[in-house]
């Protein structure tokens, strides 16, 4: 792309000349108007200042008044009392993508400040004191960088190293991007006089090279470094910086599945992207999306994009964190009606993020984030993890937390794609034995100190939870369901019995002294096959039987669970069960070839044939 005029004369010789001082006083529009200190009004969406055209860069100062650079050169100072003109920036060269572009005020001295300016000799680096009223002390502390109508970078950022980081483009030519000694197409990291900073990786002040037109720069909470970039035609970048890392420009665009380079860690189209501005809130990455006129969002532990305010702002030029909490948000729509504006994080809450802030955020039960918010699940779920567990979230289920040895057997049984689902409710312990229940859209898990954590569900859980689930007969669940069993048959097992499932039976519960008389019978594979009704204990002398496929077991006090089948039963049943002459059941049945014998209470029963 062409250059400025007399750039291409001047860039060889201006790229040995390492700072211009211009010790020079600019006087503010109206030094009268000293800055307002008061706090700006709480909420989202509040104005900062208006009727502004291509602002650029913005720095907050202590005060919580903020500074803005305009592409055309004008230094402004907002504050809860209106927006005032402090001075021109001189040697601006506004043309195409170029001008008065990042700024930043000193961490350590906020009454200096740096900006980045394009000018006939390339683009620039400068500081000069601000004392609420005027520009003093003017210096360049960085010159020679290659300069065009397009890809100027222009980010200034202070990392906590303490050194100033600058963001350059490749000003139109691609392959400066690889040379380490070229300025262009680069991050570099200085002091604050504009020398290489100590430790850079070329010995020069270049930081990261490979770079297309890098606009926004900032730091997680763990020190790391990203950065978002302009592509060209196919994918504009996220990028995690490291240091003599080299992103790949112009071999590259996008992910380049090359060992030479660096991947970025997203990559978004340039209708939905083309990024500017970038900020870090709580390890939420906060991106301006110029074409795609909206804010993306990124978790800087790991996660899913979202993209939030489409359209509500137009082209968004610039994020940067208030000291609020807050993101301040300049526009670049170019038509005299661009603005800063105060942003809640609230704009960005999900219900993920929501629900967290509400279980107590870091310092609540889930603890600190581990990751960020991962989406695009079964049923367009998501999921965060924390320290302690993990949210869940469906549009039908509301966000869940899962955690402990309930979140661990969910783990095992496949998470939200096996069968139990995703949670429909939250851990609820306080249960007998100390014990807790979590519900799922297909399944309950249930935990004990004595049972450890296992799930019900089905026709099993059903049949469980009818019998008064861990506060009934049956307790709590101590093993899986099998389904392994004759004629397609399920059974689990509880502290309390065990209950069997067979499709031409149902689902039935089989404990105590009739479980064992079954158990000593083989079970279902036994003559009594399964069980075709629950328990009944409504017998004299407090007795108890149940029904079964080939036959009955009748329990009572003094006699035992003992079962009854065949003719002998219809023997029994004739003269009235227990009821009758016979009474309860003393025995098995004795079985010799043409003859069965069966003792009762009030005598025996035999069968010839």
């Amino acid at each position: 792309m062409r250059a400025f005029p007399l750039i291409a004369r001047l860039l060889t010789v201006l790229a040995l000349v390492a700072s211009t001082t211009l010790v020079t006083s600019f006087a503010a529009a109206d030094p009268s108007d000293p800055a307002d200190t008061r706090a700006w009004p709480g909420g989202s969406g509040v104005p900062v200042a208006s009727g502004l055209t291509l602002p650029w860069g913005v720095a907050q100062l202590p005060d919580e008044s903020v500074l803005v650079t305009t592409r055309g050169g004008e230094l402004l100072h907002a504050t809860t009392s209106g927006t005032r003109t402090v001075t021109r920036i001189p040697d601006v060269e506004a043309a195409g993508e170029g001008g008065l572009l990042g700024l930043v005020v000193d961490p350590t001295n906020p009454r200096v400040v740096f900006a980045y300016r394009t000018t006939t000799r390339g683009n620039e680096v400068v500081r000069f004191d601000y004392d609420g009223t005027r520009v003093t002390n003017l210096t360049t502390i960085v010159g020679g960088i290659p300069a065009a109508r397009t890809h100027n970078g222009g980010r200034l950022a202070f990392g906590p190293d303490g050194y100033l980081y600058v963001s350059t483009g490749d000003s139109g030519v691609p392959n400066r991007a690889q040379d380490p000694a070229s300025l262009a197409g680069k991050i570099l990291r200085v002091d604050r006089s504009g020398r290489a900073a100590s430790g850079n990786p070329f010995g020069n002040r270049v930081w990261s090279l490979g770079h297309r037109n890098v606009q926004g720069m900032a730091w997680d909470s763990m020190g790391r470094m990203w950065a978002s970039e302009f592509g060209a035609n196919d994918w504009d970048e996220l990028n995690l910086i490291s240091p003599g890392g080299n992103y790949g420009w112009p071999i590259v665009e996008g992910v380049g599945y090359d060992a030479r380079f660096v991947n970025p860690v997203h990559v978004w189209t340039p209708a939905e992207m083309s990024p500017s501005g970038l900020a870090i809130v709580n390890d939420t990455i906060i991106i301006g999306a110029l074409r795609g006129q909206s804010i993306w969002t990124v978790p800087a532990k790991g996660g899913t994009p979202r993209r939030w305010l489409e359209g509500e702002l137009g082209r968004v030029r610039t994020i940067v964190g208030a000291r609020d909490g807050r993101v301040l948000v300049a526009t670049s729509n170019g038509d005299g009606r661009d603005q800063v504006r105060l942003v809640s994080m609230d704009r960005f809450a999900t219900p993920i993020s929501r629900a967290y802030a509400q279980m107590g955020g870091p310092s609540g039960r889930l603890g600190t984030s581990v990751t960020g918010e991962y989406c695009g699940l079964a049923r367009s779920g998501c999921f965060q993890q924390l320290r302690a567990g993990y949210l869940y979230w469906t549009s039908e289920t509301g966000v869940q937390p899962v955690l402990g040895a309930i979140g661990d057997r969910w783990q095992e049984l496949g998470w939200e794609l096996g069968r139990p689902g995703y949670p429909t409710t939250g851990e609820s312990c306080g249960l007998r034995d100390s014990g807790c229940v979590q519900s799922f859209t297909g399944a309950s898990i249930f935990w004990s100190p004595g049972s450890g954590a296992w799930e019900t569900w089905g026709a099993i859980g059903t049949t469980h939870r009818d019998f008064g689930a861990e506060g009934g007969q049956l307790r709590y669940p101590t093993g899986p369901e099998f389904c392994t069993i004759r004629d397609r048959g399920c059974f689990q097992r509880f502290q309390g019995g065990n209950v069997y499932y067979s499709p031409g039976n149902g689902t039935h519960p089989v404990w105590g002294a009739i479980f064992d008389a079954w158990a000593a019978q083989r079970w279902e594979d036994g003559p009594l096959g399964y069980p075709t009704s629950r328990e009944f204990c409504t017998l004299k002398e407090r007795g108890c039987f149940q029904r079964y496929e080939g036959g009955s077991i009748y329990w009572s006090p003094g006699t035992g669970a003992h079962p009854v089948r065949g003719s002998i039963r219809g023997i029994w049943a004739d003269s009235g069960w227990e009821n009758g002459r016979y009474g309860y059941p003393l025995g098995s049945e004795s079985c010799r070839p043409g003859e069965c014998t069966q003792r009762f209470q009030g005598g025996e029963i035999v069968v010839r044939w």
